[in-house]
């Protein structure tokens, strides 16, 4: 019988899921909650924005000519473990051009500011939660595709 307990139980080891990192787990959080955003902006025909920096992130939509946080707690703003590094990088024209006119780096460029249209484009961005042994890459397209790519280099 002890024999039967012990087979099984290697078996069931042996089956088991390999168990997730916090990167792995931080980057299929955030790219469900970009899924959420991306979709709450198709079905309202509103744009949503997602304020994002290395600390955490939060929606916005655009009502009354201004930016107001989401209340949906789907979409409530999330601070990122500080066990994972972060590292992000979007396409932002407005960086881009300041920083062809002055040549520096600019504060601004901290936050970055990610639209999401109800026609379903988007900006670019390309978030990496990292930590050792493992990267994990959420890549937002324009066309509004999410892709979460894991590397175990």
């Amino acid at each position: 019988m002890l024999g039967v307990l012990a087979m099984t139980a290697t078996i069931v080891v042996l089956n088991a899921p390999p168990s997730r990192n916090a990167a792995q787990e931080e980057a299929e959080t955030f790219a469900a909650r970009l899924q959420k955003g991306m979709d709450d902006a198709l079905f309202s025909g509103k744009p949503i924005r997602m304020e994002i920096d290395s600390q955490g992130y939060r929606f916005a939509h655009f009502e009354n000519r201004r930016w107001r946080v989401k209340d949906d707690p789907a979409l409530r703003e999330a601070s990122f473990k500080g066990s994972v590094i972060i590292k992000i990088e979007a396409e932002q024209a407005a960086i881009k051009n300041v920083q062809m006119l002055d040549g520096d780096m600019v504060e601004a460029q901290k936050k970055h500011f990610v639209h999401l249209d109800p026609i379903g484009v988007s900006t670019p961005v390309t978030v990496r939660f990292g930590n050792i042994p493992e990267q994990v890459t959420v890549v937002l397209s324009g066309n509004g595709k999410i892709r979460v790519v894991r590397d175990d280099n």
